[in-house]
């Protein structure tokens, strides 16, 4: 296990106490080896298939996680029942990190890494750490953050944040500093508001990951971003407002339509009271117009019509990647694509199908189904290919156009060149 050791303490610099404590390990390059072993001990082949520890390729068994750095999974009770594994060879045809798959002892969407203590650590610091992987977790433990945690690679559930809440009721969101990561804070907002969670974000920009900024930057510099976090509204007005105009009617409808979700998921009126008049104050409007526009929001039909064709296209896309992986470099090189899908092909490394899944979220089963079936009826990939690239581009003109008319109803814009930018993209829809 030579080679497993030298990537956890050089690359990753985790000490020894944190290797032994986690269970950190090594699974062989022979392929075989755990199957021989357990064979021996009497465990049987059924066994062992459905928790996901061997595989079975054209008659030959062999091992799910060989020639890779083991990460071990602990309950909330302690127990072991399920594994990561990292590669540690250069294979091109092997996803980089490798999970267990869903069991009767281990369902991803149940479970969060690093409570190897029982909550204990997490009841201690009075609030969780929540970050994206197994790495990000051991990096925080390595320099005495023992209650950071993360959702197992999947988008943190309401089962999750269960788990969580039986233990402290704040939370810390440390995800990764892009696009993807500030998507997927904002979801973990959501579900953790829910709960009843009080939450703050934490910024690590311009470093990517807590793994990344610790080994950059050192602990306490660290610690010192964490005590910076911002409120999650806070978090989701900078994100909302972003390419918005404060300013404008426009800006405004459209800031408030995005945080009716966040207000959705409150847990009690106080809350919704108190951020009602935090949102009038930021937008400068009162807070009992802000009241009855929320009371009765209602999405336009034609937005939801146009989010039921997007979310149709982001279906087919992810169909066409699970059959066809050769498809994905050329789906990512077109800059039409949704942060959604990007967000899934962007990782080249890991196994397609179980990165739909993951995006798709536990519980939806239905969603995987249809991308699994559709996968299997698209015969001619090229054309499929062609079809899909010409829908995101219409989408994204038609994204175009709405943003020209924004720009017309407000003022000091070139209102000429808007006008021939807009009939120049109708030109091509």
């Amino acid at each position: 296990g030579e080679e497993a050791l030298a990537y956890l303490k050089d690359v990753r610099k985790l000490n020894e106490d944190t290797i032994f404590k986690y269970c950190l390990g090594y699974a062989p390059k022979t392929g075989d080896g755990l199957w021989k072993f357990l064979e021996e001990r009497g465990y049987s082949k059924t066994e062992l298939f459905n928790i996901g520890l061997i595989k079975d390729r054209d008659g030959k068994i062999y091992d799910t996680f060989w020639d890779r750095a083991i990460f071990s999974i602990f309950n909330a009770k302690g127990d072991v029942v399920g594994f990561g594994g990292r590669l540690l060879s250069d294979r091109k045809s092997a996803p980089k990190y490798l999970n267990s798959v869903d069991s009767k002892i281990f369902k991803k969407g149940y479970n969060v890494y690093g409570l190897v203590d029982r909550g204990s650590k997490l009841r201690e610091k009075e609030y969780a750490l929540l970050t994206e992987g197994y790495t990000d977790v051991l990096a925080c433990h390595n320099i005495g953050l023992e209650n950071a945690v993360a959702s197992l690679g999947t988008s943190l559930t309401q089962y999750q944040a269960k788990l969580l809440k039986k233990y402290v009721d704040n939370v810390v969101v440390s995800y990764d500093s892009d696009n993807a990561g500030f998507m997927a804070a904002e979801k973990a907002i959501f579900v953790l508001k829910k709960e009843g969670f009080s939450i703050k974000i934490a910024s690590l920009h311009p470093l990517k990951d807590p793994d990344e900024f610790i080994a950059a930057n050192g602990a306490e510099e660290f610690k010192k971003r964490i005590k910076r976090s911002i409120e999650a509204f806070d978090f989701l007005f900078k994100l909302y407002s972003k390419n918005q105009s404060i300013s404008s009617p426009i800006g405004k409808k459209k800031i408030v339509e995005k945080f009716s979700i966040f207000f959705n998921s409150l847990a009690s009126d106080l809350e919704k009271d108190i951020y009602v008049s935090k949102l009038a104050i930021s937008l400068d409007i009162t807070k009992e117009t802000l009241g009855r526009y929320m009371k009765g929001f209602q999405p336009e039909v034609s937005k939801t019509k146009m989010k039921s064709k997007i979310d149709n296209l982001e279906r087919q896309t992810l169909m066409l990647a699970s059959k066809f992986p050769k498809y994905i470099e050329k789906l990512l090189a077109n800059v039409e694509l949704s942060d959604k899908i990007t967000s899934i092909l962007g990782a080249r490394n890991v196994n397609i199908e179980e990165a739909i899944e993951d995006t798709l979220g536990h519980g939806s089963e239905e969603e995987v189904l249809k991308v699994k079936l559709g996968a299997d009826s698209i015969s001619n990939g090229d054309e499929f290919f062609i079809e899909i690239l010409d829908s995101w581009k219409m989408i994204a003109r038609k994204s175009s156009l709405k943003k020209i008319e924004d720009k017309l109803d407000s003022s000091g814009e070139d209102k000429i060149s808007l006008i021939k930018a807009y009939y120049d993209q109708k030109k091509e829809i």
